[in-house]
């Protein structure tokens, strides 16, 4: 993530201690924008201003001018990660858009199974993994779906740019209520544990799911294409320009005949469409049509054996 940009100071605007002044707040929308992708309306300000007075006083400060000019004096990593994860909205569940699943159940892991030499592993990302609950989901789903050799030739890659989600993920430990209506041979495939107040996933699963912070700003370091990809309410708080960006590069992040799971309300428009061919709701098909631009890792980077 970068640094804040060298502007007017974040303190200069603000009506008084616990509250952000326009110039403010622009000053942060543009922070989170270079440094996250986020867009943040004006009607948004009341939020941001309730989310960063909580982290004020999470880090012991006395208001929300106290951390603004903090952010000035800095601007420190650590700092530019809190505003970011405080301002990233983490909602998630296991088995989210159920729809999904099932096409993956009944037409996408048959497929994969079926068409790929028995040694080459099968390649999946889910990218804005939050917690944790999609990757897990998913690893899951592929256990009750093959066999144990081809389960364990599954290569799940688990991204989010908030470290503390990942952290939370790694853990794969959830409240209870997270698992409640879901069916008994899902919850067997899933839960190692499960407790009056929290449950467990099993090792298994979180030995085979490999969770990194990144940031879909950056450069992606992956060093293989992958066969599914499931990047689902992420995007949506993009604006149009960088959304338009980032298609080029998750086309040439999936093989052609890949999978790419969007959210309910993203969709892919225009040129990228000939790269793509929508496969149900929300969910589109790799075409053979060369992806423009520039490679997916966009110049670099460490590898990420996924």
């Amino acid at each position: 993530m970068g640094a804040l940009p060298q502007t007017r100071p974040l303190t200069g605007g603000t009506a008084d201690a616990g509250t952000l002044g326009p110039d403010d707040f622009a000053r942060i929308a543009g922070l989170v924008r270079d440094a996250a992708g986020l867009s943040l309306s004006p009607i948004k300000r009341p939020m941001v201003e309730s989310r960063l007075r909580k982290q004020a006083r999470a880090l012991g400060l006395p208001d929300l001018r106290s951390f603004l000019a903090r952010l000035d004096a800095g601007p420190d990593p650590e700092d530019l990660r809190i505003v970011v994860g405080a301002l990233t909205t983490n909602i998630t569940s296991f088995y989210r858009e159920p729809h999904h699943f099932e096409v993956l159940r009944q037409t996408i892991l048959p497929t994969l199974a079926a068409g790929r030499d028995r040694s080459a592993p099968v390649r999946f990302w889910s990218a804005g993994c939050s917690d944790g609950m999609e990757p897990y989901t998913l690893a899951a789903e592929l256990d009750i779906a093959w066999s144990e050799a081809a389960a364990t030739r599954a290569r799940i890659l688990a991204t989010d740019i908030d470290a503390e989600m990942i952290a939370a993920a790694r853990a794969g430990r959830y409240d209870a209520g997270r698992v409640k209506g879901m069916p008994p041979d899902r919850r067997a495939a899933l839960l190692e544990t499960e407790q009056a107040d929290h449950v467990t996933v099993r090792s298994a699963l979180r030995r085979r799911v490999i969770f990194n912070v990144h940031n879909l700003l950056e450069p992606w370091p992956m060093r293989h294409p992958f066969d599914v990809v499931f990047c689902r309410n992420v995007v949506i708080y993009f604006d149009d320009s960088l959304r338009l960006s980032l298609w080029p590069r998750f086309a040439a992040a999936i093989r052609p005949g890949g999978w790419l799971f969007l959210g309910h309300s993203e969709r892919i428009v225009g040129p990228m469409l000939g790269c793509f061919r929508q496969a149900g709701t929300t969910l589109y098909q790799r075409t053979d049509t060369p992806a423009p631009g520039a490679a997916p890792n966009g110049g670099g980077g460490p590898d990420v054996p996924a």
